[in-house]
């Protein structure tokens, strides 16, 4: 396994519709893979992305202008930012997403940040992905996972499988995300 972190400029990332804008992200992220997949072998069925935060919100973001980067997803407390977008050129096709319900950084239904931005409504959010997929309104099945509790759709578009997961905690990555997260990937049908 090959794990590269990055980070945003100035400690912040460029999200569409967010406070700072430094940099194209989406750019920076092609010019990153270029650079790995040029010095490692990659198997391409097992490049994935995940993020917190802010980070997560632009996970979502490269999901929705480039879904086809990576071939999984798993991002934990942020989505898109207001206004959210009205449709994806692409869609994630696997993404797993939690959030806790009492999260006061990002929480569900968003908040205003200084005068003219707004974090996004995480419901709302997550069904412009959905809908990108071509996915049902109502999930497949629901399931209880630790103390989350995660609503699953499949059959979707072509091996598209999307999980959204709610948990009551506030801001945080749940401690097994990681590796559960891994195993969620490892197990979906290539496509």
């Amino acid at each position: 396994m090959l794990l590269v972190a990055l980070d945003g400029m100035n400690k912040s990332w460029s999200v569409r519709n967010a406070p700072e804008s430094y940099r194209d992200e989406v750019a920076f992220v092609k010019e990153v893979l270029a650079d790995v997949r040029s010095q490692w072998p990659v198997d391409e069925t097992h490049v994935w992305a995940g993020g917190f935060s802010l980070g997560s919100s632009m996970v979502w973001d490269i999901a929705c202008t480039d879904g086809g980067l990576f071939s999984a997803y798993f991002t934990v407390s942020g989505g898109f930012w207001r206004p959210h977008p009205e449709h994806c050129a692409t869609g994630p096709d696997r993404m797993r997403y939690v959030h806790g319900t009492t999260d006061t950084v990002m929480p569900l239904n968003g908040r205003q940040i200084g005068e003219h931005w707004h974090q996004g409504r995480t419901f709302e959010s997550f069904s412009v992905l959905r809908r990108a997929n071509r996915c049902g309104t109502e999930p497949t099945r629901m399931v209880t996972e630790a103390d989350r509790r995660c609503w699953i759709w499949t059959g979707c578009a072509a091996a598209t499988e999307m999980e959204f997961c709610l948990h009551d905690g506030g801001h945080k990555i749940p401690s097994d995300w990681v590796a559960t997260s891994i195993a969620w990937a490892n197990r979906l049908p290539r496509g």
